[in-house]
């Protein structure tokens, strides 16, 4: 009974959450995702997205690209109605100064 029910709750969350991958950090590895309209990290084999915050260093490869580089490969995925990419980029500036 027990194992049907977390069977149950694991339909439903899968149905309710949308992430979408955005940019990818380390190549076949590591994204920026957006998970249900906020920024977070994405680090398998972990099943679960980190929230941008708790992700400083796993973004830090970000800080050797070109700034204009990183910004463009993620606009050309965003929408109208995602967050703004400024977010993360300050993010990635703060904690790369900080490191």
């Amino acid at each position: 009974m027990l194992t049907e029910h977390h069977q149950q709750t694991d339909i439903l969350l899968d149905m309710t959450v949308e992430m979408r991958k955005i940019l990818e950090i380390k190549p076949g590895r590591t994204w920026l995702i957006i998970l249900d309209g906020q920024w977070a990290y994405e680090a398998p084999p972990n099943p679960h997205a980190v929230p941008l915050g708790k992700a400083s260093i796993g973004l830090l490869p970000l800080v050797e690209r070109p700034r204009d580089e990183v910004e463009s490969e993620a606009r050309a995925r965003l929408g109208p109605t995602d967050p703004d990419l400024a977010g993360p980029v300050r993010f990635v500036m703060s904690t790369g100064l900080s490191a």
